[in-house]
């Protein structure tokens, strides 16, 4: 006899709708105005450590139209840095994270083609103002 398996979502907007709609009910009218929800999905994007999305919604709201975090955390990424044309020959590795804001209900930010945009740029360099 093995372990049925749990629930499956589409996607991580999904997983954080059925997690407000539980705590909510859970929750009982008089004891939160809001619920916020952290789903961090470690190794999801290529090269990081840490996927997350961050929702907070409001009793009465549905969660699939808040706004939301999305972070990607301790992106390593080889890229050519420098101001000069040797320094371009190389590349170097960078840790960075990056964090997006979506406006409510937009759910559109596309992280991986937006880090392999960024990976795939031919420099980066300080902009002088």
């Amino acid at each position: 006899m093995g372990i049925s398996p749990g629930p499956s979502y589409v996607d991580v907007h999904e997983l954080v709708h059925e997690i407000t709609k539980k705590v909510f009910a859970l929750a009982g009218e008089n004891v939160t105005d809001a619920v916020c929800v952290v789903v961090g999905l470690l190794k999801q994007i290529l090269l990081a450590n840490n996927f997350e999305v961050e929702v907070i919604t409001h009793r009465g709201k549905n969660s699939l139209k808040q706004a939301e975090r999305v972070s990607v955390e301790d992106l390593v990424m080889p890229v050519p840095i420098g101001v000069n044309p040797a320094e371009h020959l190389a590349k170097e590795k960078v840790i960075t994270n990056i964090t997006f804001y979506e406006k409510s209900g937009m759910h559109q930010v596309d992280c991986p083609a937006i880090i392999k945009h960024i990976s795939q740029a031919r420099y980066l360099s300080p902009v002088a103002y």
